[in-house]
């Protein structure tokens, strides 16, 4: 915070500029008419500079001095108008009582001073508003990330078990072929056996007539002879069609 004494100096020096000031605009009051003068002279110079093109940098260095002049005298000009506001609110005050015109102006800027902590508590009455706001997102996001996670973990989970099932089931595929191929390995045994014993039977009963009247000898190709090559065909036949049914 600001102390008084600090107030009433800064309050004290403007009081001096405000009379230095206010003893100008009267000393401009006397001499207006070689003021209106000389700003006719200017601005027929202005006129003239602004007719004829530059020819040299001393030009323009003149020109920018006379917009520094304009510039200047444009903020003086303000400054004037704002002393004549402030002299409208007390026109049958005594300026000479320096006490009670600055304690005015004191006064003046300790409302001013009061409104703008009432604006800095209002600020920080919103800045903690949007705080609490940005809170409550936060642990709403956190809920969110939170449910999000547990929501990844269990997909993980379901993805691992899917996997080991997916591999049981390829195992048992595997498997069920490999006992499908033994089945079809069977069946070819089965049906070559009953195609053997068939071809045994079906021998036998058409050279039964003939083993009383033909005595079998060695050297000649009997039915032993044949039955036993059958059996050998009949064996590889078998073995060939046991390695396809591998393959």
């Amino acid at each position: 915070m600001i102390s008084l004494q600090s107030l009433r100096g800064s309050e004290g020096g403007m009081f001096s500029r405000f009379l230095s000031l206010f003893r100008r605009e009267n000393h401009r009051h006397a001499e207006t008419r070689p003021r209106q003068n000389e700003a006719r002279l200017q601005s027929e110079f202005a006129q003239k500079a602004s007719s004829q093109p530059s020819t040299g940098p001393v030009e323009e260095e003149r020109m920018k001095h006379l917009e520094n002049l304009k510039t200047a005298l444009h903020k003086m000009q303000n400054e004037r108008d704002e002393l004549r506001r402030i002299l409208a609110y007390y026109p049958r005050k005594n300026l000479n009582d320096r006490i009670n015109f600055e304690s005015e102006m004191l006064m003046m800027q300790h409302q001013q001073v009061m409104t703008d902590l009432q604006k800095m508590r209002q600020q920080i009455n919103e800045g903690l508003w949007k705080s609490n706001q940005l809170r409550k997102q936060n642990q709403l996001y956190c809920l969110r990330y939170s449910l999000l996670r547990s929501e990844s973990i269990r997909l993980k989970h379901n993805v691992k078990r899917a996997q080991n099932e997916n591999r049981e089931l390829l195992w048992e595929q595997i498997a069920l072929e490999e006992s499908i191929k033994e089945t079809a390995r069977f069946r070819v045994e089965a049906s070559m056996k009953n195609h053997v014993t068939s071809s045994i039977r079906m021998s036998r009963e058409e050279n039964e007539p003939l083993n009383g009247s033909l005595p079998m000898e060695r050297g000649d190709g009997g039915i032993a002879d044949n039955l036993l090559a059958s059996v050998e065909d009949s064996t590889v036949l078998q073995t060939d069609l046991w390695k396809t049914a591998a393959a």
